[in-house]
């Protein structure tokens, strides 16, 4: 079996780009924020727990990702 790397794209100053991931708060969704917003990318990252946005926030560079608190069982922050 052989495996390959994959790289992030990669963003630049002339073509700055924003990406929203969800399932930010741990796993495949968090490693994923943290990554595009090593790669230039301003990311938006989808938590459950105010906890979740305040660590991505300490570990990302300054300015490149905004957490975004979402609850998917809260049908009145669905409807918003």
């Amino acid at each position: 079996m052989v495996w390959i790397r994959l790289r992030a794209p990669r963003a630049s100053i002339e073509r700055p780009r924003a990406v929203v991931v969800t399932g930010a708060s741990s796993g495949i969704g968090r490693a994923s924020a943290l990554k595009l917003a090593r790669s230039g990318f301003h990311v938006f990252a989808g938590v459950r727990k105010e906890e979740d946005g305040e660590a991505l926030e300490e570990v990302a560079l300054v300015g490149r990702l905004t957490p975004l608190f979402i609850d998917v069982t809260d049908p009145g922050l669905m409807a918003s």
